[in-house]
């Protein structure tokens, strides 16, 4: 097992500046962290850590240990324990069941499913302080013998990484034994220790920043980790010492579990949906705080997507969107749903399989086909499909006062493609789409007469994304040009509009 003062010939300034560490009142684990131990089982193993140890106690001549380390005299192996002047009590009361298990206790009864959390420590910001006193401490009394003492600054190992070496074990089996614990878990679990004496602790730093501010303005909260780095950083060792205490005192009180807060990155489920009514907007349709139409296709998929990942938001996006009366047919327009913080996320075919049944069981309104977890990668597809792919389109068109003809057809059947279009935009969306005139191009086109119905036609385009498709027909009072009207030399109108096929690729 090594440390960064494996290699230190001088065993006796070793042992001594082991002993030191115990005698100012670190507990045991921060003795291995200031030696620079970075193997994360040694944290684990008492005998090893005491192996370590025993290099101090075997040189010492004093038989009273009075820190926290292990004492020497034979009738007095209890060790003598204070609250640990470098970890303010995190790696001795922080690392047993009670602490553990009400973190335990506040990831279970949040209903968290996951297979892989990260625990992160936010340590009160007087840490900081006592590992830069202790640093200066012993730079000040080994530092012309034990030269790794300088690449140490503040710590050898911090004491956040130390904890998590510690009691990532211990959480993993009380969570959840077949999950992953490390710093790529997708559940972020939040540990905000609390100490009593933190902002006390701070004051001698506060007072020092103040007096290098002279009379500037400053914001009330100056005191911050980052204001620590900067200040002591480059602070040489005389000024330290007369403002600050160096070693620290020990504490009066231990951190405490403080708060626990559990968040997951964003999970992302994807599909496509038909939508058979037209009387459905794709997203709530709300004007003036009135409610246009009872339900949307948003609602209806992601009432069951935060019932099943246990979440409270999720957003909806989609490959372009169709206008209320519109049908969404063929094999749907593609969706995504970024579903924000959820508690549940570990999952399989067969649940995702259950999630598209509950949302084609309970409406007949629309229909998902190929719900699935996607990673967030994937979305730049969806928006390049809204922007740039093709669209294919079903219109039922009249002639308004005249009948269709077998002329009108062949005209329609017989234009040269693709047809380039210049779209002002239309009447009805200038309240939410600024003004501007757009180039869109029907890529092709078909039209056929209905049997048994000379009122009527059906025309078949494949457009641009993005083209406005009743403005073709009828031309929006001329301005988008050319227009079905303009083609034939006649009145045209459009009665209903179906999305036939929405391609991503």
């Amino acid at each position: 097992m090594a440390h960064r003062f494996a290699s230190e010939v001088n065993t006796t300034k070793l042992s001594e500046f082991i002993n030191e560490l115990h005698q100012i009142g670190c507990c045991d684990l921060c003795v291995i962290r200031y030696l620079g131990v970075t193997e994360p089982n040694v944290y684990r193993d008492n005998i090893a850590i005491k192996k370590i140890l025993d290099i101090g106690i075997s040189s010492t001549k004093d038989d009273n240990v009075t820190g926290n380390g292990y004492s020497c005299d034979k009738e007095a192996k209890q060790l003598k324990r204070n609250t640990c002047v470098a970890c303010m009590g995190l790696l001795q009361d922080g690392i047993q069941d009670p602490w553990l298990d009400k973190i335990a206790a506040e990831i279970t009864s949040n209903g968290i499913e996951a297979v892989s959390y990260c625990p992160a420590l936010s340590l009160p910001i007087c840490a900081q302080i006592r590992a830069y006193s202790i640093w200066f401490h012993l730079k000040k009394k080994f530092g012309n013998f034990l030269q790794p003492i300088e690449d140490l600054k503040p710590e050898g190992v911090n004491v956040k990484a130390s904890w998590k070496w510690i009691c990532s074990y211990s959480l993993r089996q009380k969570v959840d034994p077949r999950s992953e614990w490390g710093n790529s878990g997708n559940v972020k679990i939040e540990i905000t220790p609390k100490y009593e004496d933190d902002k006390k602790e701070c004051e001698p730093l506060s007072s020092y920043i103040i007096k290098r501010k002279k009379g500037k303005s400053f914001h009330s909260d100056i005191v911050t980790r980052a204001a620590v780095e900067a200040n002591f950083k480059k602070m040489d060792s005389d000024d330290f010492f007369q403002c600050f205490e160096s070693p620290p005192s020990i504490p009066t009180n231990s951190v405490t579990v403080g708060s626990v807060k559990c968040s997951h990155e964003p999970i992302f489920i994807a599909g496509r949906y038909c939508k058979y009514s037209r009387q459905l907007s794709q997203t709530p349709w709300i004007i003036d705080n009135v409610r246009k139409t009872e339900l949307s296709v948003e609602e209806l998929i992601s009432r069951h997507i935060l019932s099943l990942l246990n979440a409270s938001e999720c957003k909806f996006s989609a490959s372009g969107r169709e206008d209320v009366d519109v049908r969404t047919l063929g094999k749907g327009r593609p969706f995504v749903f970024e579903v924000i913080n959820p508690k549940r996320t570990v999952f399989s075919t067969e649940r995702m399989k259950t999630l598209q049944d509950k949302i084609n069981t309970t409406t007949t309104l629309i229909f998902v086909r190929d719900v699935q977890v996607v990673e967030k990668k994937d979305l730049g597809k969806l928006k390049h499909g809204e922007e740039s792919k093709s669209k294919v389109y079903s219109a039922l068109c009249v002639l308004p006062g005249r009948a269709v003809m077998s002329e009108h057809i062949e005209t329609l059947n017989s234009c040269n493609l693709p047809i380039t279009l210049q779209q002002k935009t239309p009447i009805r969306v200038l309240h939410r789409r600024s003004l501007a005139t757009r180039e869109r191009r029907i890529l092709e086109m078909s039209a056929v007469l209905i049997e048994n119905n000379s009122e009527m036609f059906k025309l078949f385009v494949r457009t641009d994304a993005g083209t406005y498709v009743k403005e073709f027909v009828h031309g929006d009072f001329g301005r988008t040009q050319p227009n079905i009207a303009t083609i034939l030399g006649v009145d045209a109108d459009i009665l209903a509009l179906d999305v036939m096929v929405s391609l991503l690729t």
